[in-house]
């Protein structure tokens, strides 16, 4: 999230986070990995608020409205730990007659209906964890753990940034 951030304003913004559900492992892990990696720029990337939406479309949707309200000025990008929360925001926008692409929102997960929404403009980006990808990874190698003896080895398979120029790569956008 925080890459696709970066390559959208390399020269900085101001952005509102959506946070999941207070406490859960992967709420904090998503938040973690993107506030660490804009640390280093964090001069250039200014939160104007971060708030819980609760991994929930229709909590996105109150939050951002809320958010948009006390802010007052629309933020240059809104960055949501999930696609559901992103497109939450996005009802949030229309609501407020912003066009799409406007405010870049940024979600994870791409799955199917953010796909969609990138497609029509109004998702900047979502971020394809490859989580098919990861599970036959994971049966291959027990697989041939079990049949073969084969040693275990880690596997790492790299998250996908998906925008509009590779729509087209998203796991849950093809058909197997």
């Amino acid at each position: 999230m925080a890459e696709a951030l970066e390559k959208k304003f390399p020269n900085g913004a101001k952005l509102i986070f959506l946070d999941g559900e207070p406490g859960s492992g992967s709420a904090v892990l998503r938040a973690k990995g993107f506030f660490d990696a804009i640390e280093k720029e964090k001069d250039k990337y200014k939160i104007v608020a971060r708030q819980t939406a609760k991994w929930q479309r229709p909590e996105g949707l109150r939050v951002t409205q809320n958010i948009l309200t006390s802010l007052g000025y629309q933020p240059d990008a809104i960055v949501s730990a999930n696609d559901d929360m992103a497109l939450g925001a996005i009802e949030a926008l229309r609501t407020e007659n912003v066009a799409a692409g406007k405010v870049a929102v940024i979600g994870c997960d791409a799955m199917p209906d953010a796909l969609n929404a990138v497609r029509d403009g109004w998702l900047y980006a979502t971020v394809d964890q490859r989580l098919g990808g990861q599970v036959r990874t994971a049966l291959d190698a027990m697989t041939a753990f079990l049949r073969d003896k084969k040693a275990l080895t880690p596997a790492i398979l790299a998250p996908v940034i998906i925008t509009s120029a590779n729509i087209t790569d998203g796991e849950q956008g093809k058909s197997e």
